[in-house]
């Protein structure tokens, strides 16, 4: 593949897209997708991906049980969600259809023949080279998400709350291995769908609504959120030591040591010498200090 195709020829993909929706009563609502993309950055036997997706709504709030005057003036509204579906990633940032390998032609080489006369055999030849490794193996980048939520109307609307839950799962990561000898003799590493995350956290929140007289709305809104992610696989080498690993923590985790302050007079031992200087002996931390420092580390 020639280098100026890459970068001149325009992106392409192919999409196919359906949706349903499902209502029965204004009590359950069920919802679900289904698309389909094609993408030039794959080998044609990897080309398509598919990403279903599936929702499902129940409004208790709109059975028999909870229409009572009582009941709807404290709980006006609640709706329970879940959710899961598929989608994709093919980005291989700046590098296009790399599951073709790219030969240069470039420079000479010499094939130890003796230069001739009158139009004999040269030294030196013109080569060609495998530039990028062929890679038709490689398919989409998965992430699997799931999502549980709930909504709920308190005093006829005067307080609303949502809340969900999330968990996602991505797979198949599209990376260039780095765990490669130099000894295979690739001139740029091979790509390869390799590598698992997680991120999975909560998100909530809670508006309140008050009227003033016929033409005023006082309303407050505040709003909570925490997500965690985590390397489950990574291409790293075996670590000398676990605590130097990246897979098993978060992404970006710096291996950096933990920084206590500077030394002040207090951590001397300060004798005078009889020139009036002063000798600084550093001070032996007590073991207990030790040891609760070390584990004060081991909870971080």
């Amino acid at each position: 593949m020639p280098a100026a195709l890459n970068a001149a020829s325009a992106n392409s993909r192919t999409v196919l897209v359906s949706l349903g929706t499902y209502a029965y009563d204004n009590r359950y609502v069920l919802e679900a997708s289904f698309g389909a993309t094609g993408s030039e950055n794959f080998a044609p036997g990897n080309r398509w991906g598919v990403f279903p997706a599936v929702g499902a709504a129940w409004n208790v709030h709109a059975e028999r049980f909870m229409q009572k005057e009582n009941i709807l003036n404290i709980l006006s509204k609640l709706r329970l969600r879940a959710s899961y579906g598929l989608t994709g990633n093919d980005n291989t940032g700046g590098n296009r259809f790399v599951y073709r390998e790219l030969l240069t032609d470039s420079g000479s080489q010499n094939v130890g023949l003796n230069p001739g006369t009158n139009g004999g055999p040269t030294n030196d030849m013109g080569r060609i080279y495998e530039n990028t490794f062929a890679a038709p193996y490689i398919s989409w980048e998965i992430e699997k998400k799931s999502n549980f939520g709930i909504d709920m109307g308190l005093f006829r609307g005067r307080v609303d709350i949502t809340a969900d839950y999330f968990h996602n799962r991505r797979e198949d990561i599209l990376i260039q291995r780095v765990t490669i000898p130099t000894a295979t003799g690739f001139r740029q590493n091979p790509w390869q769908n390799f590598g698992v995350t997680t991120n999975e956290g909560f998100d909530a929140s809670i508006t309140v609504k008050h009227n003033i007289g016929k033409d005023w709305v006082l309303s407050a809104r505040g709003n909570v959120t925490y997500a965690v992610n985590k390397i489950i696989e990574k291409d790293e080498i075996p670590q000398a030591y676990p605590w130097l690993a990246q897979t098993g923590t978060s992404i970006g985790t710096n291996k950096i040591y933990v920084a206590e302050g500077l030394f002040t007079n207090q951590d001397f031992i300060i004798t005078e010498k009889s020139d009036g200087s002063y000798n600084y002996k550093l001070k032996q931390p007590d073991k207990e200090d030790v040891k609760m420092e070390l584990l004060l580390m081991l909870l971080m």
